[in-house]
Protein backbone atom coordinates (compact mmCIF):
# COMPACT_ATOMS: atom_id res chain seq x y z
CA UNK A 1 0.00 0.00 0.00
CA UNK A 2 2.84 2.48 0.92
CA UNK A 3 4.81 1.82 -2.48
CA UNK A 4 1.46 2.23 -4.20
CA UNK A 5 1.02 5.67 -2.59
CA UNK A 6 4.21 6.93 -2.52
CA UNK A 7 4.21 5.90 -6.77
CA UNK A 8 0.33 7.82 -7.57
CA UNK A 9 2.62 11.12 -5.61
CA UNK A 10 5.57 10.79 -8.32
CA UNK A 11 3.32 9.97 -10.86
CA UNK A 12 1.53 13.20 -9.92
CA UNK A 13 3.95 15.29 -9.17
CA UNK A 14 4.46 17.55 -12.09
CA UNK A 15 8.09 19.73 -10.25
CA UNK A 16 9.68 16.41 -10.56
CA UNK A 17 9.03 15.63 -13.67
CA UNK A 18 10.17 18.99 -15.13
CA UNK A 19 13.28 18.65 -13.30
CA UNK A 20 14.48 15.94 -14.91
CA UNK A 21 13.42 16.95 -17.73
CA UNK A 22 16.00 20.07 -17.37
CA UNK A 23 18.80 17.61 -16.58
CA UNK A 24 18.05 16.21 -19.39
CA UNK A 25 17.03 18.45 -22.10
CA UNK A 26 18.72 21.39 -20.34
CA UNK A 27 15.38 23.59 -20.95
CA UNK A 28 12.41 23.73 -19.06
CA UNK A 29 9.24 21.71 -20.53
CA UNK A 30 6.37 23.52 -22.33
CA UNK A 31 3.92 25.43 -20.04
CA UNK A 32 1.18 23.68 -20.72
CA UNK A 33 2.66 20.44 -21.03
CA UNK A 34 1.09 17.66 -18.21
CA UNK A 35 2.77 15.30 -15.95
CA UNK A 36 1.60 12.62 -18.78
CA UNK A 37 3.13 14.34 -21.47
CA UNK A 38 6.44 15.21 -19.72
CA UNK A 39 6.29 11.60 -18.54
CA UNK A 40 5.76 10.45 -21.95
CA UNK A 41 8.62 12.39 -23.48
CA UNK A 42 11.68 11.64 -21.12
CA UNK A 43 10.33 7.87 -21.30
CA UNK A 44 10.96 7.70 -25.27
CA UNK A 45 14.00 9.14 -25.07
CA UNK A 46 15.34 7.19 -22.11
CA UNK A 47 14.24 4.05 -23.84
CA UNK A 48 16.34 4.80 -27.03
CA UNK A 49 19.58 5.36 -25.13
CA UNK A 50 19.00 2.83 -22.96
CA UNK A 51 19.55 -0.02 -26.21
CA UNK A 52 23.22 1.25 -25.83
CA UNK A 53 24.14 2.60 -22.31
CA UNK A 54 22.18 -0.22 -20.27
CA UNK A 55 24.00 -3.05 -22.58
CA UNK A 56 27.08 -5.04 -22.77
CA UNK A 57 28.12 -4.92 -26.05
CA UNK A 58 29.02 -8.59 -27.78
CA UNK A 59 32.33 -7.53 -29.87
CA UNK A 60 34.14 -9.64 -32.18
CA UNK A 61 36.09 -8.93 -35.92
CA UNK A 62 34.21 -9.92 -38.87
CA UNK A 63 35.06 -8.98 -42.38
CA UNK A 64 38.54 -7.84 -44.11
CA UNK A 65 41.42 -6.11 -43.04
CA UNK A 66 42.83 -2.75 -44.00
CA UNK A 67 38.61 -1.69 -44.56
CA UNK A 68 39.77 2.06 -44.70
CA UNK A 69 36.01 3.15 -46.20
CA UNK A 70 32.89 1.13 -45.26
CA UNK A 71 28.78 1.93 -45.78
CA UNK A 72 26.04 -0.60 -44.42
CA UNK A 73 22.41 -1.07 -43.34
CA UNK A 74 20.48 -3.39 -41.27
CA UNK A 75 21.61 -6.64 -43.04
CA UNK A 76 24.48 -6.19 -45.22
CA UNK A 77 28.07 -4.30 -45.40
CA UNK A 78 29.95 -2.95 -48.22
CA UNK A 79 33.17 -2.48 -47.77
CA UNK A 80 36.27 -1.15 -49.68
CA UNK A 81 40.09 -1.63 -48.66
CA UNK A 82 42.57 -0.46 -51.57
CA UNK A 83 40.72 -0.97 -54.91
CA UNK A 84 39.07 -3.97 -53.63
CA UNK A 85 35.17 -3.94 -53.04
CA UNK A 86 33.39 -5.80 -51.14
CA UNK A 87 29.54 -7.47 -49.92
CA UNK A 88 29.52 -9.14 -46.47
CA UNK A 89 27.49 -9.65 -43.89
CA UNK A 90 28.68 -8.64 -40.42
CA UNK A 91 26.16 -11.12 -37.78
CA UNK A 92 27.16 -13.81 -39.54
CA UNK A 93 30.40 -13.03 -41.64
CA UNK A 94 29.68 -14.23 -44.22
CA UNK A 95 31.26 -13.25 -47.39
CA UNK A 96 29.33 -12.72 -50.61
CA UNK A 97 31.04 -11.09 -53.35
CA UNK A 98 34.14 -9.04 -54.15
CA UNK A 99 32.49 -6.82 -56.77
CA UNK A 100 34.33 -6.83 -60.44
CA UNK A 101 35.83 -5.16 -62.45
CA UNK A 102 37.33 -3.23 -59.50
CA UNK A 103 38.65 0.50 -59.44
CA UNK A 104 41.70 1.18 -61.27
CA UNK A 105 42.77 3.49 -57.72
CA UNK A 106 42.05 3.37 -54.22
CA UNK A 107 38.41 3.79 -53.03
CA UNK A 108 37.57 6.91 -51.60
CA UNK A 109 33.80 6.76 -50.13
CA UNK A 110 30.90 4.66 -50.76
CA UNK A 111 27.31 5.00 -50.57
CA UNK A 112 24.32 2.79 -50.13
CA UNK A 113 20.60 3.47 -51.48
CA UNK A 114 17.59 2.94 -49.36
CA UNK A 115 14.49 0.62 -50.97
CA UNK A 116 11.74 3.33 -50.84
CA UNK A 117 9.39 0.18 -52.53
CA UNK A 118 10.19 -3.57 -53.10
CA UNK A 119 10.01 -3.05 -56.89
CA UNK A 120 13.67 -0.75 -56.67
CA UNK A 121 17.06 -2.00 -56.70
CA UNK A 122 19.09 -1.49 -54.05
CA UNK A 123 21.97 0.72 -55.68
CA UNK A 124 25.42 1.13 -54.49
CA UNK A 125 27.78 3.77 -55.76
CA UNK A 126 31.79 3.63 -55.25
CA UNK A 127 34.03 6.37 -55.97
CA UNK A 128 38.12 6.98 -56.17
CA UNK A 129 41.00 9.33 -55.84
CA UNK A 130 40.98 10.53 -59.36
CA UNK A 131 37.19 11.22 -59.75
CA UNK A 132 36.08 7.82 -61.08
CA UNK A 133 32.45 7.15 -59.88
CA UNK A 134 30.62 3.03 -60.62
CA UNK A 135 27.39 2.50 -59.75
CA UNK A 136 26.50 -1.04 -58.52
CA UNK A 137 23.49 -3.45 -58.91
CA UNK A 138 22.88 -5.14 -55.11
CA UNK A 139 20.35 -7.54 -56.63
CA UNK A 140 22.57 -8.63 -59.21
CA UNK A 141 26.02 -8.21 -57.91
CA UNK A 142 27.39 -5.99 -60.60
CA UNK A 143 28.42 -2.57 -62.52
CA UNK A 144 25.84 -1.31 -64.13
CA UNK A 145 27.40 2.35 -65.07
CA UNK A 146 31.09 3.47 -64.81
CA UNK A 147 31.32 7.79 -65.01
CA UNK A 148 34.16 10.16 -64.73
CA UNK A 149 32.13 12.36 -62.71
CA UNK A 150 35.17 14.50 -60.70
CA UNK A 151 38.35 16.30 -61.91
CA UNK A 152 39.68 15.74 -58.28
CA UNK A 153 38.85 12.71 -55.45
CA UNK A 154 35.29 11.86 -54.82
CA UNK A 155 35.26 12.67 -51.03
CA UNK A 156 31.69 11.60 -50.26
CA UNK A 157 28.81 10.25 -51.98
CA UNK A 158 25.26 9.29 -50.86
CA UNK A 159 21.63 8.42 -51.95
CA UNK A 160 18.49 10.72 -51.98
CA UNK A 161 15.35 8.45 -53.64
CA UNK A 162 16.27 7.25 -56.80
CA UNK A 163 19.42 10.08 -56.82
CA UNK A 164 22.79 9.71 -56.61
CA UNK A 165 24.80 12.56 -54.99
CA UNK A 166 28.55 13.37 -54.82
CA UNK A 167 31.04 15.39 -53.45
CA UNK A 168 34.66 16.09 -54.24
CA UNK A 169 37.83 18.38 -53.98
CA UNK A 170 37.46 19.99 -57.02
CA UNK A 171 34.09 22.04 -55.02
CA UNK A 172 31.63 20.53 -56.79
CA UNK A 173 28.68 18.93 -55.75
CA UNK A 174 26.88 16.98 -58.53
CA UNK A 175 23.30 14.63 -58.59
CA UNK A 176 23.09 11.67 -60.51
CA UNK A 177 19.67 10.43 -61.53
CA UNK A 178 20.30 6.35 -62.43
CA UNK A 179 17.49 5.42 -64.26
CA UNK A 180 18.41 8.29 -67.27
CA UNK A 181 20.80 7.79 -70.51
CA UNK A 182 22.41 11.37 -69.43
CA UNK A 183 22.35 10.90 -65.92
CA UNK A 184 23.90 13.98 -64.77
CA UNK A 185 20.83 16.39 -63.14
CA UNK A 186 22.43 19.15 -61.06
CA UNK A 187 25.71 20.11 -60.54
CA UNK A 188 26.75 22.97 -57.40
CA UNK A 189 29.58 24.90 -57.18
CA UNK A 190 31.08 25.48 -53.48
CA UNK A 191 34.48 27.73 -54.78
CA UNK A 192 36.29 25.55 -52.65
CA UNK A 193 37.10 21.76 -51.08
CA UNK A 194 34.40 20.16 -50.13
CA UNK A 195 35.46 16.97 -47.53
CA UNK A 196 31.74 15.88 -46.40
CA UNK A 197 27.85 16.43 -46.63
CA UNK A 198 25.18 15.50 -45.24
CA UNK A 199 21.32 15.06 -46.18
CA UNK A 200 17.76 16.24 -44.55
CA UNK A 201 15.67 14.59 -46.72
CA UNK A 202 12.39 16.10 -45.59
CA UNK A 203 13.34 19.22 -46.87
CA UNK A 204 15.42 18.78 -49.69
CA UNK A 205 18.19 20.02 -47.61
CA UNK A 206 22.29 19.32 -48.56
CA UNK A 207 24.79 20.30 -46.18
CA UNK A 208 28.08 19.94 -47.18
CA UNK A 209 31.77 21.18 -45.44
CA UNK A 210 34.66 22.58 -46.29
CA UNK A 211 36.49 25.34 -44.99
CA UNK A 212 33.20 26.31 -44.23
CA UNK A 213 29.54 24.22 -43.54
CA UNK A 214 26.90 25.32 -46.90
CA UNK A 215 23.61 24.28 -47.09
CA UNK A 216 21.87 23.72 -50.26
CA UNK A 217 18.39 24.21 -51.44
CA UNK A 218 17.99 21.47 -53.72
CA UNK A 219 14.71 22.67 -55.27
CA UNK A 220 16.15 25.95 -56.17
CA UNK A 221 20.04 24.71 -56.37
CA UNK A 222 20.59 27.80 -54.03
CA UNK A 223 22.45 28.04 -50.58
CA UNK A 224 20.11 28.48 -47.72
CA UNK A 225 22.93 28.36 -45.10
CA UNK A 226 26.57 29.37 -44.18
CA UNK A 227 28.38 28.85 -41.36
CA UNK A 228 32.21 30.29 -41.13
CA UNK A 229 34.35 27.93 -38.67
CA UNK A 230 38.10 27.81 -37.75
CA UNK A 231 40.97 27.49 -40.79
CA UNK A 232 42.48 24.85 -37.63
CA UNK A 233 40.01 22.25 -38.15
CA UNK A 234 41.39 21.54 -41.58
CA UNK A 235 44.35 19.14 -42.24
CA UNK A 236 46.51 20.93 -44.94
CA UNK A 237 47.01 18.45 -47.24
CA UNK A 238 50.81 19.75 -47.70
CA UNK A 239 51.13 19.25 -44.46
CA UNK A 240 49.78 15.89 -44.50
CA UNK A 241 52.20 14.22 -46.84
CA UNK A 242 54.95 16.87 -46.57
CA UNK A 243 55.26 17.91 -50.07
CA UNK A 244 53.18 20.17 -52.10
CA UNK A 245 50.10 18.22 -54.04
CA UNK A 246 47.76 19.06 -56.47
CA UNK A 247 45.49 16.37 -56.82
CA UNK A 248 45.15 14.89 -52.48
CA UNK A 249 45.26 11.22 -53.16
CA UNK A 250 44.13 9.95 -49.78
CA UNK A 251 40.56 9.21 -48.82
CA UNK A 252 38.01 11.69 -47.82
CA UNK A 253 38.33 11.28 -43.98
CA UNK A 254 42.06 12.93 -44.05
CA UNK A 255 40.16 16.36 -42.96
CA UNK A 256 36.61 17.00 -41.90
CA UNK A 257 33.25 15.12 -41.47
CA UNK A 258 29.52 16.48 -41.16
CA UNK A 259 26.36 14.82 -39.73
CA UNK A 260 23.06 15.99 -38.89
CA UNK A 261 19.90 14.62 -37.03
CA UNK A 262 17.26 17.26 -38.70
CA UNK A 263 17.70 20.04 -35.71
CA UNK A 264 20.78 20.24 -35.00
CA UNK A 265 24.00 20.12 -37.35
CA UNK A 266 27.87 18.77 -36.32
CA UNK A 267 31.26 19.18 -37.78
CA UNK A 268 34.51 17.43 -36.60
CA UNK A 269 38.35 18.46 -37.55
CA UNK A 270 41.32 18.40 -36.10
CA UNK A 271 40.36 17.09 -32.55
CA UNK A 272 37.31 19.79 -32.40
CA UNK A 273 33.74 19.03 -32.85
CA UNK A 274 30.75 21.67 -33.20
CA UNK A 275 27.23 21.60 -32.87
CA UNK A 276 25.28 23.99 -34.66
CA UNK A 277 21.66 24.66 -34.18
CA UNK A 278 20.16 24.46 -37.73
CA UNK A 279 16.73 26.60 -36.71
CA UNK A 280 18.64 29.69 -35.68
CA UNK A 281 22.38 29.25 -37.48
CA UNK A 282 23.69 29.54 -34.65
CA UNK A 283 26.54 27.56 -32.36
CA UNK A 284 25.58 25.47 -29.83
CA UNK A 285 28.57 24.39 -28.31
CA UNK A 286 32.15 23.20 -28.99
CA UNK A 287 34.69 21.27 -27.19
CA UNK A 288 37.74 19.55 -27.80
CA UNK A 289 38.33 15.62 -27.86
CA UNK A 290 39.97 14.51 -24.71
CA UNK A 291 43.71 14.01 -25.42
CA UNK A 292 43.48 10.08 -24.68
CA UNK A 293 41.86 10.03 -27.74
CA UNK A 294 43.59 12.87 -30.12
CA UNK A 295 46.87 14.13 -30.49
CA UNK A 296 47.50 17.54 -32.23
CA UNK A 297 49.63 16.58 -35.34
CA UNK A 298 48.73 16.79 -38.96
CA UNK A 299 48.09 12.61 -39.37
CA UNK A 300 45.33 12.97 -36.47
CA UNK A 301 42.06 12.71 -39.32
CA UNK A 302 38.71 12.38 -38.52
CA UNK A 303 37.40 8.69 -39.28
CA UNK A 304 33.86 9.70 -38.58
CA UNK A 305 30.91 11.36 -37.24
CA UNK A 306 27.44 9.97 -36.95
CA UNK A 307 24.28 11.60 -35.02
CA UNK A 308 20.77 10.72 -34.08
CA UNK A 309 18.25 12.36 -31.98
CA UNK A 310 20.17 11.76 -28.55
CA UNK A 311 24.01 10.79 -29.30
CA UNK A 312 26.48 11.83 -31.50
CA UNK A 313 29.63 9.47 -32.30
CA UNK A 314 33.04 10.90 -33.48
CA UNK A 315 36.51 9.07 -33.97
CA UNK A 316 40.12 10.62 -34.05
CA UNK A 317 42.78 9.03 -35.28
CA UNK A 318 45.34 9.60 -32.03
CA UNK A 319 47.37 8.22 -28.92
CA UNK A 320 44.43 6.09 -27.86
CA UNK A 321 42.63 5.97 -31.46
CA UNK A 322 39.13 5.07 -30.06
CA UNK A 323 35.50 6.24 -30.58
CA UNK A 324 33.53 8.60 -28.54
CA UNK A 325 29.63 8.75 -27.55
CA UNK A 326 27.98 12.38 -26.49
CA UNK A 327 24.33 12.50 -24.98
CA UNK A 328 23.47 15.71 -26.81
CA UNK A 329 19.96 15.93 -25.85
CA UNK A 330 20.66 19.20 -23.94
CA UNK A 331 22.56 20.80 -27.01
CA UNK A 332 20.21 23.08 -28.66
CA UNK A 333 20.05 24.61 -24.75
CA UNK A 334 23.56 24.92 -25.00
CA UNK A 335 23.36 23.23 -21.86
CA UNK A 336 25.42 20.11 -22.99
CA UNK A 337 28.14 18.17 -21.03
CA UNK A 338 30.85 17.05 -23.14
CA UNK A 339 31.94 14.65 -21.28
CA UNK A 340 31.81 11.22 -23.04
CA UNK A 341 29.02 8.68 -21.70
CA UNK A 342 30.76 5.28 -23.47
CA UNK A 343 34.29 5.05 -24.91
CA UNK A 344 35.11 2.33 -26.99
CA UNK A 345 38.49 1.50 -28.30
CA UNK A 346 39.33 -1.76 -30.39
CA UNK A 347 41.58 -3.05 -28.39
CA UNK A 348 44.67 -0.82 -29.14
CA UNK A 349 44.38 -1.17 -32.85
CA UNK A 350 44.01 1.64 -35.64
CA UNK A 351 40.85 2.64 -36.72
CA UNK A 352 40.28 3.87 -40.20
CA UNK A 353 36.73 4.38 -40.37
CA UNK A 354 33.45 3.54 -38.80
CA UNK A 355 29.70 3.48 -39.36
CA UNK A 356 26.88 3.15 -37.25
CA UNK A 357 23.32 1.24 -37.86
CA UNK A 358 20.75 0.72 -35.51
CA UNK A 359 22.51 -0.83 -32.74
CA UNK A 360 25.39 -2.00 -34.41
CA UNK A 361 29.05 -0.28 -35.18
CA UNK A 362 31.58 -1.39 -36.90
CA UNK A 363 35.31 0.05 -37.00
CA UNK A 364 37.64 -0.83 -39.99
CA UNK A 365 41.17 -1.74 -38.72
CA UNK A 366 44.48 -1.24 -40.14
CA UNK A 367 45.82 -4.35 -40.28
CA UNK A 368 43.41 -6.31 -38.91
CA UNK A 369 40.00 -7.60 -39.64
CA UNK A 370 37.16 -4.83 -38.91
CA UNK A 371 35.62 -4.79 -35.24
CA UNK A 372 32.07 -5.10 -34.75
CA UNK A 373 30.47 -3.79 -31.49
CA UNK A 374 26.68 -5.64 -31.24
CA UNK A 375 24.99 -3.82 -28.90
CA UNK A 376 21.73 -5.67 -29.45
CA UNK A 377 23.42 -9.33 -29.58
CA UNK A 378 22.66 -10.53 -25.82
CA UNK A 379 19.11 -10.20 -27.09
CA UNK A 380 19.28 -12.20 -30.25
CA UNK A 381 21.44 -14.72 -28.46
CA UNK A 382 18.70 -15.37 -25.71
CA UNK A 383 16.01 -15.35 -28.35
CA UNK A 384 17.98 -17.62 -30.41
CA UNK A 385 18.82 -20.40 -27.81
CA UNK A 386 15.36 -20.01 -26.64
CA UNK A 387 13.98 -21.55 -30.49
CA UNK A 388 16.91 -23.94 -30.26
CA UNK A 389 15.33 -25.40 -26.89
CA UNK A 390 11.65 -25.05 -28.78
CA UNK A 391 13.23 -27.63 -30.90
CA UNK A 392 15.19 -29.90 -28.96
CA UNK A 393 11.58 -29.86 -26.68
CA UNK A 394 9.27 -30.60 -29.53
CA UNK A 395 12.17 -33.31 -30.92
CA UNK A 396 11.50 -35.57 -28.01
CA UNK A 397 8.07 -35.54 -27.47
CA UNK A 398 7.77 -37.26 -30.94
CA UNK A 399 7.73 -40.67 -30.13
CA UNK A 400 8.82 -43.27 -32.37
CA UNK A 401 5.90 -44.92 -33.90
CA UNK A 402 6.20 -48.57 -35.57
CA UNK A 403 6.07 -49.39 -39.14
CA UNK A 404 3.15 -50.89 -40.75
CA UNK A 405 3.45 -54.58 -41.18
CA UNK A 406 2.20 -54.86 -45.29
CA UNK A 407 1.06 -58.19 -46.26
CA UNK A 408 1.69 -59.80 -49.76
CA UNK A 409 -2.29 -60.23 -50.43
CA UNK A 410 -4.39 -57.40 -49.23
CA UNK A 411 -7.40 -59.07 -47.76
CA UNK A 412 -10.53 -58.72 -49.77
CA UNK A 413 -14.00 -57.88 -48.58
CA UNK A 414 -16.70 -59.44 -50.47
CA UNK A 415 -20.36 -60.20 -49.88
Amino acid sequence: AVSKHLNSIVKGNIYLWKKLYFKTFGIEPESEWSSKVIKHVLCKSERYASKWLDVEPIEKFVGFPNTSVLDMNDSHVISADGQNLRVWVPRTDRRIKTLTPSHASNISCIGFSKLQSDSQDTIISSGDVTGHLRLWSMDELKNIRSLRAHADSISDTLHFSSLCITCSLDGFVKIWDTTQAHPLVLELNSHSRIYNMSMHGSCNRLYTVGTDIKGWDLETAQTCLQIQEEDSMIVNPDEFYGYPVDVWPGTGNCSKALASNGNLLASAGRGIVNVYDIRTNERCCSWRVNEKYYHSDVNSACTGLEMDDWKLVCGFKGAGNGICVYDIRAASSCNMKTETVMDLSPKGKTILAFRVEGEQLLAGLEGEQCYLWNFSAEVESTESDDKEDEKQSKQKKKTKRCPKIRKKYPKRTTR
